[in-house]
């Protein structure tokens, strides 16, 4: 396993929680402020005049964007199996399984997003494109609200009981579809493109300097604690709009944050740098596979100078980790041009971008150990569990609305990292010798061990709930409330929100 960068920003994990909202990019942009894509102004001008544009005069156009976007999109996220249930007239376990199905098709889709922002359209389309489609879709949200002929009649708890309701029909049904559709464009457009590009704000030319490190970890912190920000209140006030006021009002309002969001990207248009598309990390591992298949039967020379080099670029040290893709470099015939180009890139790889991607290999078994999280995560089913609990604040006849619950987990995660910054990194650096205390793998390690705990708790807690069910007979009733508090959900949430952190 490679060994963490050391010259990562020490706040680079704690974008970890924006997991569940923004998909991993196999964008070239790395952590130390180095970009592996040039970086052009908007008009296409050359690199030495990139100073003039970019850095944090572009910052508050950035944040405001993401900032309201996420308000927007969280705000009518959050609260959409309940609105499915209660205005669609929907079975819960129906809805969260659509939501699921729409989540995870989403989630795959956006690495094909991934590759056509980093290949063809670049991401400051990319945003563009996602923005627009969002704020179709939470337009269209608002219209299923404000206009019934969009809705089926409304049911009752006391129908919905006795399974009276009336269902949505076709066309209903279609436009619903349509709306899910424009969401998922907006969101497979602009996951892979918003940090990416703000961290492309902050390039240098030439080698990272220590300013230029400082400067980018700041932007991450800043855009961290925006987004975490702006998740609280999504969860919260615009929830509690939705649920307590009027859906037309909280749609609404997650329009306005849309347009909004929109209104304040395009004004910063100016001053942004943008990567020109030079490809896909995606393609160049493909082609480095392909090659180095196609290639198995040929013995690597004793001499890694052989080995094709990338013209017009250094020496690069050549390591023993992946060993067999070091074959994708081995000359033959027809392999090179006249010029001393590659040929045939789907047979002939540099030794350049080989090294250069056997990191990326390596972190993929990483990151491969959070796709039970978020598989789990993505569901809506703690949602459908709060909905069916008693949610009443202690004695007083105020009700949490059920999408608000799961702020307690971005409450927990904003506790503990100043704790774990002030407090427990220096006492464990005492004993590790480390500077950070404890490596970023061991940090990973103790998140996905505690995300199992926080697993195995839930199950418990859905065991209560159930046979709290079915020895008040309320089984069958799907809009009954069960005597069980909501508040049985919050040791799965601080424990989860710890594992994020």
């Amino acid at each position: 396993m490679a060994k963490p960068d050391s010259n990562r920003p020490e706040n680079w994990h704690k974008i970890a929680i924006l997991r569940r909202f923004n998909c991993f990019s196999m964008s070239q942009t790395t952590t130390d402020g180095s970009n592996k894509e040039s970086v052009n102004d908007l008009e296409g001008e050359v690199a030495l005049k990139t100073r003039t544009k970019g850095g944090w005069k572009t910052l508050p156009f950035i944040i405001g964007n993401e900032s309201c976007e996420k308000l927007a999109v969280v705000g009518l996220y959050s609260n959409i199996l309940v609105y499915l249930s209660r205005k669609y007239n929907i079975k819960i376990v129906t809805a969260v399984n659509a939501l699921t199905i729409i989540s995870s098709t989403t989630s795959i889709a956006t690495l094909g997003g991934a590759f056509l922002a980093d290949s063809y359209i670049g991401r400051y389309r990319g945003i563009l494109i996602g923005s627009f489609s969002l704020l179709v879709a939470t337009s269209l949200w608002t219209l299923t609200a404000v206009v019934p002929g969009l809705r089926p009649p409304p049911c009752t708890d006391q129908q919905a009981n006795l399974g009276q309701c009336t269902s949505a029909s076709k066309e209903q049904l279609l436009f619903l579809l349509c709306v899910f559709i424009f969401m998922s464009i907006g969101s497979i457009a602009i996951r892979p493109c918003a940090l990416p590009f703000g961290a492309d704000q902050f390039q240098e030319e030439g080698a990272p300097t220590t300013k230029g490190k400082k400067n980018l970890q700041s932007f991450f912190n800043w855009y961290y604690f925006s987004a975490c920000g702006a998740l609280i209140l999504a969860s919260t006030i615009i929830v509690y709009i939705q649920s307590n006021v009027s859906w037309g009002l909280g749609f609404g309002v997650c329009t306005i944050f849309m347009f909004i969001s929109v209104v304040v990207f395009l004004i910063g248009t100016p001053m942004y740098r943008q990567a020109i598309p030079k490809g896909s990390a995606f393609t160049a591992i493909a082609q480095v596979f392909m090659a180095s298949i196609k290639k198995r039967n040929l013995s690597l020379p004793s001499d890694p100078a052989l080995l094709y080099h990338e013209q017009n670029k250094s020496k690069i040290l050549i390591t023993n980790r992946l060993r067999f893709m070091n074959k994708a470099a081995i000359q033959t015939e027809g392999d090179i041009r006249a010029d001393g180009s590659v040929a045939r890139p789907w047979r002939l790889s540099s030794i350049n971008i080989i090294e250069e991607l056997k990191p990326v290999i390596c972190t993929l078994t990483i990151f491969s150990c959070a796709i039970t999280d978020s598989i789990i995560s993505g569901s809506s089913f703690d949602v459908f569990q709060a909905l069916t609990m008693d949610r009443r604040l202690g004695s007083t006849n105020f009700q949490v609305p059920a999408a608000s619950i799961g702020v307690i987990e971005l409450l927990t995660v904003v506790t503990w990292l100043p704790f774990y910054d002030r407090v427990l990194v220096p006492f464990t650096r005492r004993v590790t010798k480390q500077d950070r205390g404890i490596t970023p793998l061991q940090r990973m390690g103790i998140g996905y061990g505690m995300w199992s705990i926080s697993y195995l708790v839930s199950g418990f807690v859905e065991v209560k709930r159930r046979n709290a069910a079915r020895s008040h007979g309320l089984t069958d009733q799907p809009r009954a409330v069960i005597p069980i508090s909501v508040f049985w959900l919050v040791p799965q949430y601080v424990i989860n929100g710890l594992a994020d952190a």
